[in-house]
């Protein structure tokens, strides 16, 4: 059972659906008349209910729902809300690690191969509890929005002042994407250069397994590349569409200038 911050009691079973009280328990109402639910939480409208069958979210209190393709089949064992907008954290009972926006209908992978039995939000982070492998928190941001902002803008002047007073060049949102891993998709090279000037990572790896070189070579942003390479990054990495930064430059053909660096 779950309650949110309106008061409302969310109580779910695996052979009795979710059911919502607003009195306190003294009544209920059938929300989602599903076998094989093991978890449900709301926010205001919005619900997620994490189950057998993969992940069910209702934007209308619960009169209508829709099943996220990306999470169809998967046994999923708890869903939790972030704490500041209306993305959710899911986790599965046999592996995965995922985050689901409900307006934007994104999802993203933010950790493959464990298998999660209870996720919670807290200000430190996302918290998840594991079978067998422990608790693993993955911690909040705080510095993400001067930095990843500056860096969506296309704003190197602001990217520097911000790196010359400190800032951590590998800051991450809460999918793992850093400035650089902004930066190479954008192909916005002065500030790639700064920020590995800075010391960032050039083989961070996202919530996606795309590490800056890999967003180059799809976004074909070759003088990017170039420069990812000559400060050590590495090809080989396969993301979690199995593509490499070889894959994607070679569907541009052989003479693409990417794929000639790979080979």
């Amino acid at each position: 059972m779950t309650a949110n911050a309106e008061g409302t009691l969310l109580a779910s079973s695996p052979a009795r659906g979710v059911h919502r009280s607003v009195d306190g328990g003294e009544s209920w109402t059938l929300l989602l008349a599903q076998e094989g639910v093991y978890h449900a939480e709301s926010r205001g409208r919005l619900l997620a209910v994490a189950g057998e069958t993969g992940l069910q979210v209702s934007d209308d209190g619960g009169g209508q729902w829709r099943s996220v393709a990306g999470l169809a089949g998967k046994r999923l064992s708890s869903v939790a809300f972030a704490r500041f907008n209306d993305t959710v954290t899911v986790g599965g009972w046999v592996e995965g690690l995922w985050t689901y926006d409900i307006g934007l209908d994104q999802l993203h992978t933010r950790q493959s191969g464990l298998p999660v039995v209870h996720v919670r939000e807290t200000n430190r982070g996302t918290v998840a509890g594991s079978w067998g492998r422990g608790l693993h928190l993955y911690p909040a941001s705080p510095e993400t929005p001067l930095l990843i902002t500056a860096t969506l803008a296309g704003d190197a002047a602001v990217v520097e002042a911000l790196l010359r007073s400190g800032a951590e060049p590998d800051v991450f949102d809460r999918v793992r994407n850093t400035p650089l891993i902004f930066a190479s998709r954008d192909g916005h090279l002065d500030i790639a250069r700064l920020l590995i000037e800075h010391g960032a990572d050039v083989n961070w790896i996202d919530g996606e397994r795309a590490t800056p070189l890999i967003l180059a070579a799809h976004k074909n942003h070759p003088a990017v590349a170039k420069l990812l390479l000559e400060h050590g990054a590495d090809p080989s990495t396969v993301d979690d569409f199995g593509e490499t930064a070889r894959s994607y430059a070679a569907r541009r053909g052989t003479d693409d200038p990417i794929l000639g660096w790979l080979r």
